[in-house]
């Protein structure tokens, strides 16, 4: 038992913030550890129900459980000789609720504020995608305009080199495009007489 009481605190399955809290309570074995009752700690800043619960858990697993009697709070309520104590116990527990409360009021607005952030992200994300659609569909339309174009001109006696300059593009790229968009319209009207047929 005596070498159960000697493990240092750096072995027991505990979170950080519980490990630093024993460390502020200048707690560095588990004999030191079953000498603090729970309300001793609970008076720990950082230190709430969650981890009175994680510390329990691995008390747990050495076979060994908290103190629930406060003696220093019993010892400030039997007393009567000092009366000054009491006040300073409950000034100390309000300053550790308030303490509290403002670190889980800091955590609602932080988690806000994330959720918030993102939000926007998603929204701008959205947006970009949106305005990415509507510029892709517009370039597809302005291109099939200006192939239409090209097969008119050229159909109309047009030669390339003079297409290429009204449009601002190379005679080569005007052939290029010229035959791609005559295949696929004659690739459609087949398509569209067999339909018919059929």
């Amino acid at each position: 038992m005596s070498d159960l009481l000697a493990t240092s605190v750096d072995e027991l399955d505990v979170p950080l913030r519980v490990y630093n809290c024993l460390l502020n309570l200048n707690i560095k074995t588990v004999g030191d550890l079953m000498q603090r009752s729970e309300v001793e700690l609970m008076r720990c800043p950082n230190f709430g129900d969650v981890s009175l619960r994680d510390l329990k858990s691995a008390l747990e697993v050495l076979g060994l459980e908290l103190p629930r009697q406060d003696s220093s709070l019993s010892g400030y309520l039997r007393d009567p000789v000092s009366p000054s104590k009491l006040p300073d116990y409950i000034n100390h527990e309000i300053d550790r609720a308030t303490a509290q409360f403002r670190s889980r009021r800091i955590g609602i607005e932080t988690r806000r504020w994330e959720q918030a952030q993102s939000k926007k992200l998603r929204d701008k994300r959205k947006k970009t995608a949106s305005e990415q659609a509507i510029a892709t569909a517009e370039n597809r339309a302005r291109f099939r305009e200006r192939d239409r174009i090209v097969v008119l001109l050229r159909e109309a006696g047009a030669t390339f080199k003079w297409i290429g300059k009204v449009l601002s593009i190379s005679g080569g790229r005007v052939s290029t495009i010229y035959f791609v968009t005559k295949r696929r319209q004659d690739y459609a009207k087949r398509r569209l007489l067999e339909t018919k047929d059929g």
